[in-house]
C-alpha cells in the first residue's frame, strides 16, 4: 500500500513540476508561444509591407525632386547662356567690329578706336571680364584688357561657330581675380556667310553659382553642380574653391548618370559620401547639371520608421508575453491544485475537496473530481461497514 502511494506521489510530483517548467510541452509555454507567434507574424508582415511601401514612396519623391531641380537648373543655365550669347551677337554685329575685321582681312590694319569701343562695352557689362575681337585663326586682334593674352578655344571651334553660332570654351580658374571663367565666342560673318573672325568675352561664372543655389537643396543635404561633358566640375552651388575644377566624376559613374534617363542613380559624390543624383544636360551647351542628395539624409525618414517599427514589435511582444503569462497562470493554477489534491487522494486522503469555481471547463472538472472523491469516500465507508459486519460474524462463530 505504501509503495503504491509512493509511486502515485512521484507521478503527481513530476506532472506538477512539468507544468512549472517553461517548455513547449507545458500548457503555459504553449500559450506563451502561440500568443507570441500570433502577434509577431501579423505585426511583422504588416510593418514589413508598410516599410517597403514607405521606402518606395520616399524613393519616388526623392527621384522626382532631384529630376525637378536638375531640369529647372539646366533650363535656367541655358537661358543665362543664351542671354550672354545674345549680347555678344549684338556687339559682334556692330559696324565698329565688322568694319575693323573687314579692314584687317583686306589691309591687315585695325582702328585704334576699336579698343576704346571694347572698353566702353566692358564698363556697361561687368559680367564680361574682358571682351575681345579674334581673327579667323583665333588670334586676339583687340581686347578691353590692359594686356593682350592668347585665348584657348576648343578643337574645331570654327566649325562649331558656323554650325551652332557660338563656342563655349573650357572653364578655368583665374588666379588674379579668384573667379571661375569661361570663354564665350560668337561668329562675325560677311553677308555671304564667310567667317571673318569672332567676338569673344571672358565671362564670369559667379552668376551661375547664385543660379544653382536657388535650385539646390541645403548644402548639408546635397548640392547642385554644373559639369562638362567629360564630368569635370565647372561650378557648383556652394563650393567656389579652385580645386573644384580638378574634381570630376568617374567614367562609370558619369555613364550611369547619363543612362538614368528620367530617374536618379546612386553614386559616390565628390565629397566621398554615398549619394543619389540626377544628371540633366543643358540644352545647346556642352554642360550638364547634376543635382544630388546624400543617402544619409535621403533615407533618414526610412531609418526612423524602421526604428519605430522595431520598437513597436518589441513593445507588442512584451505586452503579449505579460498577458500570456498571466493567462497561463490563471489556467494552470487550478490544474496544479487538482494535481495536489490527486496526490493526496493517491496517498489515501479522501477528506479533501476542490473549490468548484466558475462555469468553465476547469470548474466542471473540479466538480467531477469532487463527485469522484465523494463516491470513493462512500465506497470506503461501505467497505469499512462490511468489514465490521464480517468481523462481528467471525467473533460469533
Amino acid at each position: 500500500m505504501k509503495q503504491r502511494q509512493s509511486v502515485a506521489l512521484k507521478a503527481v510530483t513530476q506532472v506538477t513540476q512539468a507544468m512549472r517548467v517553461t517548455r513547449l510541452d507545458s500548457i503555459r509555454s504553449r500559450i506563451l508561444a502561440l500568443a507570441v507567434l500570433g502577434t509577431l507574424l501579423p505585426a511583422g508582415i504588416t510593418l514589413g509591407v508598410a516599410y517597403l511601401q514607405n521606402r518606395r514612396a520616399i524613393e519616388t519623391k526623392i527621384t522626382s525632386d532631384l529630376i525637378s531641380v536638375s531640369t529647372q537648373a539646366a533650363r535656367a543655365a541655358s537661358v543665362w547662356l543664351k542671354e550672354q550669347t545674345y549680347v555678344l551677337r549684338v556687339f559682334a554685329g556692330s559696324q565698329e567690329v565688322m568694319g575693323n575685321l573687314g579692314r584687317y582681312a583686306t589691309q591687315g590694319l585695325m582702328s585704334p578706336r576699336l579698343r576704346e569701343y571694347l572698353r566702353s562695352l566692358h564698363e556697361k557689362y561687368p559680367d564680361f571680364e574682358q571682351v575681345m575681337v579674334l581673327d579667323a585663326r583665333g588670334q586676339v586682334l583687340a581686347t578691353s584688357a590692359q594686356q593682350v593674352t592668347p585665348v584657348t578655344l576648343p578643337d574645331e571651334w570654327q566649325r562649331t561657330l558656323r554650325q551652332r553660332g557660338r563656342v563655349v570654351g573650357n572653364a578655368y580658374w583665374d588666379e588674379k581675380s579668384g573667379m571661375r571663367k569661361v570663354i564665350l565666342a560668337v561668329p562675325v560673318q560677311r553677308a555671304d556667310g564667310q567667317l571673318m573672325g569672332a567676338f569673344a568675352a571672358d565671362v564670369n561664372l559667379a552668376p551661375l553659382n547664385a543660379l544653382l543655389r536657388e535650385f539646390a537643396p541645403d548644402s548639408g543635404r546635397g548640392g547642385a553642380y554644373l559639369v562638362s561633358d567629360s564630368g569635370t566640375v565647372i561650378t557648383s552651388a556652394y563650393a567656389v574653391l579652385p580645386h573644384g575644377l580638378e574634381s570630376m566624376l568617374m567614367r562609370d559613374t558619369l555613364q550611369d548618370l547619363q543612362k538614368a534617363d528620367s530617374t536618379a542613380a546612386s553614386y559616390i559624390s565628390f565629397t566621398g559620401a554615398d549619394a543619389i543624383g540626377s544628371l540633366e544636360p543643358v540644352p545647346e551647351a556642352p554642360w550638364a547639371v547634376l543635382s544630388d542628395m546624400t543617402s544619409e539624409y535621403a533615407f533618414e525618414q526610412v531609418r526612423r520608421f524602421r526604428s519605430f517599427a522595431i520598437a513597436v514589435v518589441f513593445l507588442l511582444l512584451l505586452v503579449v508575453a505579460v498577458v500570456a503569462h498571466r493567462l497561463g497562470v490563471i489556467i494552470v493554477r487550478p490544474l496544479e491544485r487538482l494535481a495536489r489534491t490527486a496526490s493526496q487522494v493517491g496517498m489515501g486522503g479522501l477528506d479533501v475537496q476542490l473549490p468548484a469555481e466558475g462555469a468553465g471547463e476547469v470548474g466542471a472538472l473540479a466538480r467531477v473530481f469532487n463527485h469522484m472523491i465523494a463516491q470513493l469516500r462512500e465506497s470506503r465507508q461501505e467497505l469499512a461497514g462490511a468489514n465490521d459486519r464480517l468481523r462481528e460474524k467471525n467473533e460469533v462463530l
